[in-house]
C-alpha cells in the first residue's frame, strides 16, 4: 500500500487537493474516535 502512494506523490499533486484529500481522511478519523469513544462511554 505504501508503493502505491509513493508512485502517487511522485506525480505533480495540486496542494489544495492533497490538503482536502488530508482533511477528509483527519474528519473521518476524527468521527470514528468519536463514535468509538460515545459507544464505550454509554
Amino acid at each position: 500500500m505504501k508503493d502505491v502512494l509513493y508512485e502517487f506523490e511522485e506525480e505533480t499533486i495540486p496542494p489544495v487537493v492533497a490538503m482536502a484529500a488530508a482533511a477528509l481522511v483527519g474528519l473521518f478519523a476524527l468521527g470514528f474516535v468519536y463514535k468509538l469513544v460515545s459507544v464505550l462511554v454509554l
